[in-house]
Order: structure tokens, then sequence, then C-alpha cells
């Protein structure tokens, strides 16, 4: 579970496939999504807290 506490907004990509976070919006990424990047979007830094849940 990601949330973007900090920053415009992030953009997240896996196997081609591109979703973007803004401010204070919550994402499930499924441990099947395997890998992942996270890029800044807009101005400045971004802060993203990351949760696991079982």
């Amino acid at each position: 579970m990601l949330t973007l506490v900090e920053g415009e907004s992030v953009k997240l990509v896996s196997n081609g496939n591109e979703f973007v976070l803004n401010y204070s919006e919550t994402v499930i990424v499924p441990a099947s999504t395997g890998r992942y990047t996270m890029r800044a979007g807009g101005e400045g830094k971004c802060m993203v807290v990351k949760a696991l849940l079982k």
C-alpha cells in the first residue's frame, strides 16, 4: 500500500503500465505486480509512505 504524503504526484510504472498517484491518494500494489518504479511528478520532492499488509 502506497500513500503520497508530500509532493504533487508520482508516476508508478510496472510492466509497461503507468499509474499516477496524486497527493493524499492511496493505492494497493499487489505482490503479483513484481518490480515497479516511481518517478516524481510536478515540481520539487515527494514522499511516499509504504505499508506492507498481510
